[in-house]
């Protein structure tokens, strides 16, 4: 049973000066074992969140938002139960975590078109965790700063984009009785240039250089193209590097329910690759509605990468630095029509291949489904007051690492079948409030034995971490919305 409680309230003071307020609030109290291994299918969860943002603008070209959001959450899971031993494997992760933000901007004059914002962002994040045995307690602090200065010439076919940027974030981990800490502060500058000569075609070529304390000199390039063939169809293509830090731990949480060791093999320090995109956008009209046609495809390229391994020993996460090849190619389709009157349909079709080198071989990512075909569907019966939703996710097949080296009983395949996950609900309107039911994984699939050797948690066998589906069964659950002005 899980019960969510959303407020939503917003206050115009002026006509300058306005505000809103979002608070939620969810708790899971009681855990089930429908697949009966001992272990709850979810954990006890209570969450808490506030957000608070205030906007203000003025009559001489200044506008400003800033504000808070506070989310604190526990989640506590693990067995049902103590063992015959009167020991008990459990999950506790405490998380707090408080964001403020602050932006601004001031319009010098609108034509030519100059402006200067500000922006700044800090970030409290602090997590106390036990899983099983292992004791992990992390906290980061950061801040990020953004001065912008734009400008472009009045007949709106060149403008520039400049100005520096600084980033500062402090990591502090504890692993049992290891402690690490990190501090990286990261100023840099940054343009781009915006060419436009006319409403059906815009270049947009960019870079941006930082200058990080702990590796060195960052040259990031970037380029935007976008190109309208006709009113109805548009070609989008970008290309750029980016780079990364790697957080071995908070990374990689989810290898800390299980019995395998951490061996870093190469000291990680940071990621790089190349990344490239192309979208095409075709909008037609049949029957006097509109359907439109998107086709996506994204590379990445890693260039430097720190390989997670968890292939070549089931007792073992292994982190090293890549040694050969490392892409991830991304190809979508997607169709939407009013197939009637209020009745839209959504079709959507995703192929995802992930390969990296592992131990030298050039393997595929495991626990990923290599493909997605997703249909919504959603209904506006405006004589009923209803809203009919629902969705259809068919998983693709993917790779589960081998166990081959377990003992027979603690064995799985090396690979998963496709599944069907159903969502949907029904929304009734009375006026000032919504009632509305709804079901989760309608079908009731699960993946059979989640967890290698549940029976022995404390033992070398234990492995919780190759999750690739669903772990519960259907949910049930009914709402109002209720709207006071």
């Amino acid at each position: 049973m899980k019960t969510d409680l959303n407020a939503n309230a917003a206050f115009e003071f002026s006509e300058h000066l306005s505000t809103m307020v979002l608070a939620h609030m969810n708790t899971t109290p009681k855990s089930f074992d429908d697949n009966g291994d001992s272990f709850a299918d979810d954990p006890k969860t209570t969450q808490y969140n506030v957000m608070n943002r205030w906007k203000y603008h003025s009559d001489i070209g200044y506008e400003a938002e800033f504000g808070f959001q506070l989310m604190s959450e526990k989640r506590n899971g693990g067995q049902m139960a103590p063992l015959a031993s009167g020991r008990k494997y459990s999950l506790d992760i405490n998380s707090d975590h408080l964001d403020l933000f602050l932006k601004n901007g001031f319009v010098f004059n609108a034509e030519p078109y100059t402006s200067l914002g500000l922006i700044l962002n800090g970030h409290r994040h602090t997590q106390n965790s036990q899983i099983g045995l292992s004791k992990y307690d992390a906290r980061q602090t950061s801040f990020f700063g953004k001065l912008i200065l734009e400008t472009g010439t009045v007949d709106e076919i060149h403008k520039i984009t400049t100005g520096i940027s600084f980033a500062f974030d402090e990591y502090k981990e504890e692993l049992n009785n290891l402690a690490l800490l990190r501090n990286e502060s990261v100023p840099g500058v940054f343009m781009e240039y915006n060419f436009s000569p006319s409403n059906l075609i815009s270049i947009v070529p960019g870079v941006r250089v930082d200058f990080h304390n702990l590796y060195g000199t960052f040259v990031t390039p970037r380029i935007h193209f976008k190109f309208m063939a006709d009113e109805n169809t548009t070609l989008r293509a970008s290309a750029g590097k980016g780079y990364r830090s790697v957080n071995l731990f908070s990374d990689n949480l989810n290898y800390f329910a299980s019995s395998r060791s951490f061996e870093v093999i190469d000291q990680p320090k940071f990621e790089e690759a190349w990344n490239y995109g192309l979208n095409l956008t075709r909008y037609f009209m049949i029957d006097g509605r509109e359907l439109s046609v998107t086709a996506d495809y994204y590379r990445t390229d890693f260039i430097k990468q720190t390989v997670v391994d968890i292939d070549s020993d089931p007792r073992k996460v292994k982190f090293y630095d890549l040694n050969g090849t490392s892409y991830s190619n991304s190809y979508q389709i997607e169709a939407a029509y009013e197939l009637l009157s209020d009745f839209n349909v959504t079709l959507a079709y995703r192929y995802t291949d992930v390969k990296s080198t592992y131990d030298g071989v050039l393997s595929t990512a495991p626990l990923q489904s290599r493909y997605k075909i997703l249909s919504t569907v959603a209904w506006l019966i405006k004589d009923a007051g209803l809203t009919v939703d629902a969705s259809f996710l068919i998983n693709g097949p993917g790779r589960i690492p081998s166990t081959a080296a377990n003992p027979i009983q603690y064995q799985r395949s090396e690979s998963f079948d496709p599944y069907l996950n159903i969502n949907a609900q029904i929304s009734k309107n009375f006026g000032s409030f919504d009632f509305y039911v709804g079901v989760e994984n309608l079908t009731g699939f699960m993946q059979e034995n989640p967890i290698i050797a549940a029976d022995d948690p404390f033992g070398t066998y234990f492995d919780a971490s190759q999750i690739w589906g669903p772990v519960s069964g259907r949910k049930f659950y009914a709402g109002i919305r209720l709207s006071v002005l």
